[in-house]
């Protein structure tokens, strides 16, 4: 029996559980690459206003604001989008959903948690601590750089595109230094924040089923030395 387990075995097995009925609800990975686009529509669109205060004003930064802010739209279409059409679906049918969801999960978690204690228990336990440990250091160096940027959720998406139109629609008037520095930090702070949320997600779940596979042991220990 092969007991070599790694985190990229245990993500592979993850990854072979089919999505359950109310899989659409969670988030995908691939909306950071597209949230990372609008980031950089932003940082491009605030850019200029922030060239000029250095620079003679030239046609390409007027360009360069424009397609900017289109860009933005662009990048976080698919994320207000999908976040729209998640809210009227759960507000309609999420009792249905979670129960039919649970028991989806249910059926892999027990047929993986068994699966997983096969393996030594010193194993599990390892990797059990050192994902809880990796999880505390994400923490803290997230919130060294964003806060608490994570709880606010879309509000520092929303003021860096408001600081953005602000831009866009009133280009004869200078914006302030302060300003445009802010708008390019909402920026950056919630896309940080979003790829924190996914990561620490994912290393839960590995926690998540590390801790039932050692449960798992626990309950063949108890009733191989439970009195007949």
């Amino acid at each position: 029996m092969e007991y070599s387990l790694t985190f990229a075995k245990l993500d592979k097995k993850l990854q072979a559980i089919p999505e359950g009925p109310a899989a659409a609800l969670s988030t995908p990975p691939w909306l950071a690459m597209w949230n990372a686009v609008g980031t950089v529509g932003i940082l491009a669109g605030l850019l200029p206003s922030l060239l000029i205060k250095f620079m003679t004003p030239v046609a390409w930064m007027a360009f360069m604001a424009q397609m900017g802010i289109w860009i933005a739209l662009v990048g976080y279409a698919p994320y207000f989008v999908r976040s729209v059409w998640v809210l009227r679906r759960s507000f309609w049918h999420w009792r249905t959903e979670q129960v039919q969801q649970l028991d989806h999960d249910y059926a892999h978690w027990y047929t993986l948690t068994g699966e997983l204690a096969r393996q030594p228990t010193p194993v599990l336990d390892n990797m059990l601590r050192f994902v809880r440990q990796v999880e505390m250091r994400l923490v803290a160096k997230a919130t060294l750089v964003i806060g608490s940027a994570d709880k606010l959720g879309i509000a520092p998406l929303l003021g860096a595109l408001a600081i953005q139109a602000n831009a866009y629609f009133n280009q004869d008037t200078p914006m302030s230094t302060w300003l445009v520095v802010l708008g390019m930090f909402l920026a950056v702070t919630y896309l940080v924040g979003f790829l924190a949320s996914l990561m620490r997600l994912r290393l839960r779940l590995y926690e998540a089923v590390l801790s039932g596979a050692l449960q798992e042991q626990l309950k063949g220990t108890e009733g191989i030395n439970s009195p007949v």
